[in-house]
């Protein structure tokens, strides 16, 4: 087991990609043991689990997954693990969410971003894979590899300039390794353009001086050198092989701009030094491969160091010591070296496919976009673009089903050929598929519509539909016949129609609009009156709103007055019953002092007052006699038996004397003593009652 510890702990520490031994470790010697382990359990349990899960033994990742999670719940580094192993069941959104939760907590996480920029690249999400490359070299601006692949993702898009910047950080980080200045100067020379030439030609140049024996390097300087001087004859080539083995200094190339020369010096000749170029790197590469048995060029640097040039190193004939004396021999093998190679590299643009043919067959080797090498004369090659391209089919005749012939001017048809399907597609149908699949199939689709649609329909009805239907029939037969190509769009333009229909249909259009310049006016007839009915709609509406207002208006004021009134009437009836509680209190009170004052002695007392101030007084005989009849009158009517008769006429005289004599102070007296004999004559009697139906009242006062 300690051996087996000490071999996992050297696999580790120096990075070795041995998945399969720490597998097969864990399962013979670390599992059945585990829980003898100390704090290097963890560590070794998460070496486990990413060696697991890059041989895909997804059981013991989860065991070890398991393990890790338990002790260490909340950990964002166990997190990052389970989301390796989210990724390695194709669980990506899942993973992808959460390795954005781990970044929230830490921006600085650098692997969770790796792994986030890994997971949109296995989605094919280039850009968004871009963008978080980007965030991460803001924070880690000294990671090459970084650079390196964001360089490597942007060229994948064909951006080209950002491409550079990166592989520029690159050569910030590392200026003396000649691959990069190499792949600097390819990126600048695929860009294409005077400028960017000349930049790449400075970079070729510099990781020839870097590493001398650099082929591909040498062939980017052939390459550059030839773009910039042009297509040289054969002439000039052999003059120029016959100067550079004259000439008896080293002459060297330059970077520098035209009339950059040195006092004294010549100017410089852009054109010339680019042909000098040519014949240096010619050279070189002869000397590599053809002339293998002869010494490498000495040291460049110290040949060909001039204080006239920036960068340069000569057309070195001498430091060939083996070369054949005869120079005409020499200038042969060149020559005929450069057609060789001129006609064995070859250089496929990007956004292309090169398929070659042998013999007239067709190899099965397919090339991507750089430069590559082929048997010259021998075997050639085709590009067949994979980016959108569009073709065109002009003037396309079409019956309609009425027999009028008709003519569509153009058709434009965009379409996308698959890399992967290239060569099936290239072999069944030639590298000019198109013609097969897509011009020969529009004029069929495009009858096939027309034969059973009329000039109107095809015209002027169904003509939006015409691009749909044409592109949809063409990518069902493809699907057939070619997968890998795909239609994007079609783009029909109007078809030609005989003169004479075509004026019927301009003078059609003309009545028709003339009619909907006349249906425009109905309509804004009609909305000048629905805007009028709707003004009045809407002010009678307001009228009627006004008048509701009012009205409720009223109606309140007439509630408030109610409750006014029913207020005033509480009121009222308050005070009413507090008046008639207040009268019949005293009412009350008056009685009771009433009950205790009538004593029947102050009632007698009352009716002597009354009977005194009464003006006339009435009197009556209790015989039945009139008491103001003579006194024999009534005596002899009546006799002498009662002796109260006597008395009341003595009275009465008395009364009637003293009333004529000395006035009303003695008859009040009078009175009372009237009333006081009434009284005790009415007591002593006993006898009937008066009869009073008899008495004559006198008329005449006494």
């Amino acid at each position: 087991m300690n051996e087996a510890i000490l071999e996992l702990r050297q696999i580790r520490e120096n990075n070795l990609r041995e998945s399969a031994r720490v597998v097969e470790l864990w399962i013979s010697y670390i599992e059945p043991k585990l829980h003898r382990l100390g704090q290097e359990k963890w560590t070794l349990l998460e070496q486990v689990l990413i060696a697991a899960l890059d041989v895909g033994n997804l059981d013991i990742a989860q065991v070890c997954l398991g393990h890790l999670r338990r002790r260490f719940p909340d950990s964002s580094r166990v997190n990052r693990l389970y989301g390796m192993c989210l990724e390695t069941t194709h669980r990506f959104d899942e993973a992808r969410a959460l390795y954005s939760q781990v970044l929230e907590k830490d921006t600085t996480n650098s692997v969770a971003r790796k792994r986030l920029i890994a997971i949109h690249k296995a989605q094919g999400r280039i850009n968004e894979a871009i963008e978080e490359l980007n965030k991460y070299l803001k924070i880690f601006m000294s990671d090459s590899e970084a650079w390196g692949e964001l360089g490597e993702m942007y060229l994948a898009q064909g951006d080209y300039k950002h491409a550079a910047f990166c592989v520029e950080e690159l050569i910030l980080a590392n200026p003396h390794n000649h691959l990069l200045h190499q792949r600097l100067g390819e990126i600048k020379y695929s860009e294409g353009g005077q400028e960017n030439l000349e930049i790449a030609r400075a970079y070729f140049a510099h990781a020839c001086r870097l590493n001398p024996k650099s082929v591909r390097a040498l062939y980017g300087l052939l390459l550059v050198a030839t773009n910039l001087s042009g297509k040289l004859s054969e002439k000039a080539l052999t003059a120029l092989a016959d100067e550079s083995n004259g000439q008896q200094r080293d002459q060297q190339y330059t970077l520098m701009a035209d009339g950059s020369g040195g006092k004294g010096k010549a100017p410089f000749d852009s054109k010339r030094e680019n042909q000098r170029l040519i014949g240096w790197a010619t050279r070189q590469l002869a000397a590599i491969y053809l002339v293998g048995r002869l010494n490498y060029p000495r040291d460049l640097n110290s040949d060909c160091l001039d204080s006239d040039r920036l960068l340069g190193h000569g057309l070195l004939s001498r430091n060939m010591p083996n070369a054949s004396p005869s120079l005409s021999y020499l200038a042969i093998i060149v020559f005929v070296w450069i057609v060789i190679l001129s006609a064995s590299i070859h250089q496929i643009d990007e956004g292309h496919v090169g398929v070659y043919y042998r013999g007239g067959a067709l190899l099965k080797q397919t090339s991507t976009p750089g430069f590559h090498l082929m048997i010259p004369f021998i075997t050639s090659y085709r590009a067949v673009q994979t980016t959108l391209q569009t073709d065109e089919v002009k003037n396309v005749p079409c019956g309609t089903s009425g027999g009028v012939v008709i003519y569509f001017d153009r058709i434009e048809v965009v379409n996308l050929l698959s890399a992967a399907s290239t060569y099936d597609i290239v072999k069944n149908y030639s590298a000019d598929y198109d013609k097969t699949l897509i011009y020969n199939k529009v004029h069929h689709e495009l009858n096939q519509f027309c034969s059973i649609h009329t000039l109107q329909e095809v015209y002027i009805d169904l003509f939006d539909q015409i691009d749909e239907n044409l592109k949809k029939a063409l990518q069902e037969d493809i699907n057939i016949m070619a997968p890998g190509l795909f239609i994007q769009a079609v783009r029909v333009t109007k078809p030609k129609i005989p003169e004479n229909i075509r004026r019927n249909y301009e003078s059609m259009e003309a009545e028709k609009t003339k009619l909907l310049i006349a249906e425009q006016r109905q309509r804004v007839v009609e909305k000048e009156a629905e805007t009028e009915r709707r003004r009045a709609v809407i002010e009678a509406e307001k009228a009627a709103e006004v008048a509701a207002i009012e009205w409720r208006m009223r109606l309140a004021a007439k509630e408030n007055e109610q409750a006014m009134a029913a207020i005033e009437d509480s009121i009222q009836q308050a005070r009413t019953r507090a008046d008639a509680d207040a009268e019949f209190y005293r009412a009350s009170r008056q009685a009771e002092a009433d009950a205790l004052r009538l004593t029947p002695k102050y009632l007698e007392l009352e009716r002597y007052k009354a009977m005194a101030n009464n003006a006339k007084v009435y009197f009556a005989s209790l015989s039945g006699q009139n008491p103001f009849f003579p006194q024999s009158a009534a005596s002899s009517a009546r006799g002498s038996d009662s002796p109260s008769g006597d008395l009341l006429g003595t009275v009465l005289e008395t009364v009637g004397s003293l009333g004529g004599s000395a006035g009303g102070a003695l008859q009040g007296m009078a009175s009372e003593m009237l009333a006081g004999m009434l009284n005790s004559a009415l007591s002593e009697e006993a006898g009937p009652k008066i009869n009073t139906s008899e008495v004559d009242v006198a008329d005449e006062e006494p």
